[in-house]
C-alpha cells in the first residue's frame, strides 16, 4: 500500500507542477512586458498583475497560495531566486526588488506607497508618496512583518515576524519591532 500512496503523491505532485507551467504560460500572454521563467512555480489562488507599461521580472521563484502581486503603470518589480510565502502581498508603485536567496514569510505586505492626505481631499483620491524598495540577497522577512516605502535591507539580515520597517537596515541586521529597530548591534 506504500508504494500506491508515494505514486498518487508524485501524479498530483506532477499535476502541480502542469498546473503552475499553464498558469505562468496564461501570465506571460496576459501581461507582455512580464518576464517569469518556467523555473518559477505558482501556487494556487496566487495572483499576478502586471499593468501595460510595468517592468516586472520573476526569475526561479517560488510564489506559495495565496500571494498577490501588483505592477503598477510605469513601475518595476524585480524577483530572483527568492521564495515568497503563502498569502503575502507585494505592490509595486515605484519600484521593488527582492534579491536571490531570498526568503519571505506567510502573509508579508512588502508596499513601496503610502497615501498622502491633507488639504480637505479625500484620501483616496489624494494620490501616494513612493520610495524603492530593495531586498539585498539572502534576506529572511518573518511572517506576518510589513516593509514600506524608502526601506532597503542589507544581505544577510533577518526581520523578526510581526516587525513594522520603515527605515533602511544595513548588511548581517537583525531587526524586530514595531517600528522595527536592530538588536545586533
Amino acid at each position: 500500500m506504500i508504494w500506491f500512496s508515494k505514486l498518487y503523491r508524485l501524479f498530483f505532485s506532477w499535476l502541480d507542477k502542469l498546473r503552475s507551467y499553464v498558469l505562468i504560460l496564461h501570465y506571460r500572454i496576459m501581461y507582455p512586458s512580464l518576464k517569469i521563467d518556467f523555473h518559477t512555480y505558482i501556487g494556487k489562488g496566487a495572483t499576478i498583475i502586471c499593468c501595460d507599461g510595468a517592468i516586472c521580472k520573476i526569475k526561479n521563484t517560488h510564489i506559495a497560495k495565496g500571494v498577490y502581486i501588483k505592477v503598477e503603470l510605469n513601475a518595476t518589480l524585480k524577483i530572483v531566486e527568492a521564495y515568497i510565502g503563502a498569502d503575502s502581498m507585494i505592490v509595486a508603485n515605484h519600484h521593488i526588488v527582492i534579491g536571490s536567496h531570498c526568503s519571505v514569510g506567510e502573509m508579508v505586505v512588502i508596499r513601496d506607497q503610502n497615501h498622502t492626505y491633507g488639504s480637505g481631499r479625500l484620501i483616496k483620491n489624494s494620490g501616494y508618496e513612493v520610495g524603492k524598495i530593495v531586498l539585498h540577497e539572502n534576506v529572511w522577512v518573518g511572517a506576518k512583518a510589513t516593509i514600506l516605502k524608502g526601506v532597503e535591507i542589507g544581505k544577510n539580515s533577518v526581520v523578526g515576524a510581526h516587525s513594522l520597517v520603515n527605515k533602511s537596515f544595513p548588511p548581517e541586521s537583525i531587526v524586530v519591532g514595531i517600528p522595527a529597530g536592530r538588536i545586533n548591534q
